[in-house]
């Protein structure tokens, strides 16, 4: 507490750790019951990858590259009546 009353946190020294009364452990959910860690409050987080079940990998490399090469061909055109 300051001078005028008002709460100063220092480090990890918060608020609700003075309101409780015990410190913070890390990796755990604070004002939960005793052993209930982040994955078990929150869930797991999502896991990503490149692929979806719907396409395979080397299915959105050749989509992909059939619209880059659409695109290219848009600016190569672009370009040709340009230069007319």
């Amino acid at each position: 507490m300051d001078s005028q009353g008002n709460f100063v946190s220092q480090g990890r020294h918060d608020i609700l750790v003075e309101a409780i009364g015990r410190p913070e452990h890390c990796g755990r959910v604070r004002a939960a019951r005793q052993g209930v860690g982040i994955k078990l409050y929150f869930g797991a987080a999502p896991r990503h990858s490149f692929s979806s079940p719907k396409e395979s990998k080397a299915e959105m490399d050749s989509k992909l590259r059939q619209e880059l090469m659409d695109e290219m061909r848009k600016k190569t055109e672009r370009m040709r009546v340009e230069l007319q």
